[in-house]
């Protein structure tokens, strides 16, 4: 008996596995082909990945021939670039409270997906409460000042499994979470 036509494959869990494959590439530290260094320290990388989420790196990777640039990032710390890949391979970084804003600015100059979008939305909503705050209310100056605090709050943005300030462990929110899938909670907000 003869079939015509097409099947439909699909993998069910392609994009937890896809990202997945990333990450073990990376703790294996096995097909690295670029050198990110910030400080006096560096760090390695796969090209393709930090490319699908930077147009910024995507950018400098295509205007080199090299197989294995060297990229000295001026004015980054050290524990923000790490802090960055982690965000880059796994969907989710923990940073200190102090260091979130530097963060996300380093996010923003790369164009980190997720990262830049979402200091683009702190930008937007803190315009909107610096109008709001300048417009004439019935309110006091410290209500108003709070409703600014509360606007430019990055957990307000987030849920618990993927603020930026969380401090489950990996195993308790799955190791294997896919890039797009926090992307879509971050750009969704």
């Amino acid at each position: 008996m003869s079939s015509t036509g097409f099947l439909m494959l699909q993998q069910s869990d392609f994009p937890v596995n896809y990202a997945g494959s990333f990450q073990e590439l990376r703790t294996a530290e096995e097909l690295f082909d670029v050198t990110l260094a910030c400080e006096d320290q560096t760090v390695e990388a796969h090209k393709v990945v930090i490319s699908a989420c930077s147009p910024f790196f995507r950018h400098v990777f295509s205007k080199t021939k090299q197989n294995h640039p060297f990229v000295y990032l001026k004015g980054v710390l050290y524990k923000d670039l790490v802090s960055l890949l982690d965000y880059i391979y796994t969907g989710e970084a923990q940073v200190l409270a102090e260091d979130v804003d530097r963060f996300i600015d380093i996010g923003r100059e790369m164009k980190i997906t997720g990262l830049s979008e979402y200091a683009d939305n702190l930008d937007r909503d803190h315009s909107r409460s610096v109008k709001t705050k300048q417009s004439p209310s019935t309110k006091t100056n410290e209500e108003s000042d709070e409703n600014v605090k509360e606007k430019i709050n990055p957990l307000d943005y987030m849920d618990n499994e993927t603020s930026l300030l969380n401090q489950s462990t990996d195993e308790e929110l799955g190791i294997s979470r896919s890039l797009s899938q926090l992307e879509q909670k971050i750009t969704g907000m």
